[in-house]
């Protein structure tokens, strides 16, 4: 079991971390001591868990297919090396070596061996996640693509797909995971960001205003005073912006639902039933369309699983 991060920033010791988490891009989703596999082993709570990142590489980052593969390979590595060593033997360790040029067409008749392990399972995955026309077709390099489709052509050896999973591990790593955890710990969403934002540039602009009629309409200097408001103002809603934080909400400890978890079937449910009592056209022909099956379906359970 993977022990849950732990260690707080300090004020004097992580001064400097501090300073860049506010001022610095890419360096505010930064939690520390916080990584993929806390994320994915159901360590993190509320607001990072995995059911909020799941929602979010779905909704948001629309990049949900690396998180179902991240599973699909644990699964398949797992029960490939339960196999016996009978049936392991059929299916080596990948021949071909990867190279940023690589580009093979392999003989699929000639290489392609029915009898070993999982191979209707590694035809399925490789038609999911490594056919370009596919809808769960992964972000990867030409080269990862051509060596995994070649390379299963020849063994089911887990080995085939190491470099792909690499890849979408570095990229849920270094990106997804940053991003969600800088949306996932505000408590606001991108509407009332802006509107801090703007708060914060009407603040500025009033403070040269005041200064120009304060010197030039020779007028009291208490009216200076409201230089100190709307400086105050102009911070606080910058700095309010900047980290996603309202401040009455952290006290009375309620946020905003996340963007990414307001599901859209809800809101087209919202306006069918604010339309007048009427059927649309397009409604009735929709309904007497066949219903198609998923063509892309993945036999493993853990992918369906994790993608509903």
């Amino acid at each position: 079991m993977l022990p849950p991060p732990n260690g707080s920033y300090g004020f004097f010791s992580d001064y400097k971390k501090n300073l860049k988490r506010w001022f610095v891009n890419g360096a505010q989703s930064e939690l520390k001591n916080v990584k993929l596999e806390h994320v994915l082993n159901g360590v993190t709570k509320d607001p990072i868990s995995l059911y909020h990142f799941r929602y979010y590489l779905r909704n948001k980052e629309h990049s949900a297919e690396n998180l179902e593969f991240h599973y699909w390979y644990q699964s398949y590595k797992h029960r490939f090396s339960e196999l016996p060593r009978e049936q392991q033997s059929l299916s080596g360790p990948p021949t071909a070596t990867l190279d940023p040029e690589f580009s093979k067409v392999s003989d699929e008749k000639n290489y392609k061996n029915m009898n070993q392990p999982f191979r209707e399972e590694v035809e399925t995955t490789i038609k999911t996640y490594f056919n370009t026309e596919s809808l769960k077709a992964l972000c990867l390099p030409p080269n990862i693509i051509e060596y995994t489709i070649y390379s299963s052509n020849e063994t089911t050896h887990p080995d085939v797909f190491e470099a792909a999973y690499k890849q979408i591990y570095s990229f849920m790593q270094e990106k997804s995971l940053k991003q969600f955890i800088h949306q996932a710990v505000q408590n606001v969403r991108y509407g009332y960001i802006v509107f801090q934002y703007t708060c914060a540039c009407i603040n500025l602009a009033f403070i040269p205003m005041l200064l120009f009629n304060s010197f030039s309409m020779h007028m009291s200097r208490w009216s200076r005073l409201f230089l100190f408001l709307f400086t105050f103002n102009f911070f606080l809603g910058f700095l309010s912006g900047r980290a996603g934080f309202c401040i009455l909400r952290g006290l009375f400890h309620v946020r905003q639902v996340p963007a990414y978890m307001i599901f859209l079937s809800d809101q087209m449910k919202q306006k069918k039933s604010s339309r007048s009592n009427r059927v649309d056209q397009q409604d009735l022909e929709s309904n007497q369309k066949p219903i198609h099956g998923n063509l892309t379906k993945i036999l493993d359970y853990q992918v369906i699983k994790f993608h509903r």
